[in-house]
């Protein structure tokens, strides 16, 4: 599970980085133009390596922001979902959305599954955009670097709220606080 969670999360840095590079974000294009970049003064002595590590930084920089971008996201949806209950329960609810990214029932981003439809009621009801704490980014943090209690858990309620009257024909597997995690 968590192997195809991290090839589809380097496939999609892969395709950022395409993305850049067709932008002329990553590195200058003129050599593909037909102007020779090393005949420039300001390139003299540079090798081609370092031209490459220098010009780099920018793809670097949209990936850690990318990165950054999701963590946030993570936490918003941990606090809006998870707040009050344990920090393991955090963890786990972060471990849940991971899992959905991972499995190919789901859409293969955090923002597509935190935002599809219907799936969370933090988003429904607008408790996504709430403050964060650093509770929440802590476990969205331990999340992203693979810590799943639930041990692969697609789905999790909290009995004394649920509505969804599928949720309940489903065997419940782990129970953390208030939620209860099923596969």
């Amino acid at each position: 599970m968590r192997k195809i969670f991290k090839f589809r999360r380097i496939s999609s840095i892969l395709m950022l980085a395409l993305f850049l590079l067709t932008q002329n974000a990553v590195f200058p294009l003129t050599a593909f133009a037909g102007e020779n970049s090393h005949d420039k003064p300001e390139n003299k002595g540079l090798h081609e390596t370092d031209k490459y590590i220098e010009n780099s930084v920018s793809t670097v920089d949209a990936v850690n922001a990318l990165n950054e971008t999701e963590l946030y996201l993570l936490a918003q949806a941990i606090n809006g979902e998870a707040r009050g209950e344990p920090y393991e329960g955090k963890v786990a609810v972060g471990a849940v959305i991971l899992n959905r990214v991972g499995d190919r029932d789901f859409p293969d981003t955090i923002a597509g599954v935190i935002r599809e439809p219907g799936a969370f009621t933090a988003v429904i009801d607008g408790q996504l955009y709430l403050p964060v704490d650093q509770e929440c980014v802590k476990a969205a943090r331990e999340a992203l670097e693979g810590q799943d209690p639930t041990g692969g858990a697609l789905y999790y309620y909290n009995p004394a709220k649920a509505t969804s009257w599928w949720i309940w024909t489903k065997p419940v597997s782990l129970r953390i606080g208030n939620h209860s995690f099923i596969y």
